[in-house]
């Protein structure tokens, strides 16, 4: 078993562990006193850098980012990406309608940004999808090595905007703690999938087969 695969297996466990506690209650009265003793923390500064959370700037970067790699016939990064996005965007939704857990009482509830996404708030929403763009990003799109060493600065602007979630009283800190492990699980599924399998290979198979029914030609 690799590394990373055990690393995966870790961080699943640890997250399921996480949301049974959310689930059944047990870590309510945690949850709300770390939450009122950090709420407001870090200011205005803390708080707005939880724009690179949001819905609007993670779609629009990630349709940049998508046609960029496109346009350069960059098709396996593009399709990695894709990938990872869409599993994480999928499997945080399927975890807030299935826990149901109601935002803080510390603010107003509203949809996140977008009327299609959920207003529960347990996993952080901003969390996964921050953290899943910066670390696909590197990993993906920029090819970079897998090490502990070289991961930590990218993951330094997602840390920073699940504390200023939990500054603005949006999410407790369990759902960001969630969203983090969410994220790294996501992320560290199909980087293994990367090493397995050629993914390069059946790319090029998938656009040749759509090629031929389209009746377009190799470049």
């Amino acid at each position: 078993m690799s590394n990373y695969r055990l690393c995966m297996y870790i961080f699943l466990i640890l997250f399921v562990i996480l949301t049974l506690a959310v689930a059944s209650g047990t870590i309510d009265e945690i949850d709300n006193t770390a939450l009122h003793d950090f709420h407001g923390y870090g200011g205005i500064w803390l708080q707005g850098i939880t724009i690179f959370g949001g819905t609007y700037f993670l779609i629009g970067s990630s349709l940049l980012i998508i046609f960029s790699l496109l346009l350069t016939k960059r098709y396996t990064r593009a399709f990695l990406f894709s990938s990872v996005l869409g599993i994480a965007l999928f499997s945080y939704q399927a975890v807030k309608e299935v826990i149901a857990r109601p935002r803080p009482e510390l603010i107003c509830p509203s949809a996140e940004t977008l009327p299609f996404l959920s207003i529960y708030s347990y996993p952080s929403g901003h969390t996964v999808g921050s953290m899943t763009f910066f670390l696909g990003i590197y990993l993906f799109v920029l090819k970079r090595d897998f090490s502990l060493k070289k991961i930590i600065p990218i993951i330094v602007v997602p840390s920073l905007v699940a504390m200023g979630m939990v500054s603005r009283g949006d999410h407790y800190p369990s759902d960001v703690i969630g969203g983090l492990l969410l994220s790294s699980i996501v992320i560290l599924f199909v980087f293994e999938l990367t090493r397995i399998y050629d993914v390069a290979k059946y790319v090029e198979q998938a656009l040749d087969v759509l090629r031929s029914y389209f009746g377009f030609k190799a470049d």
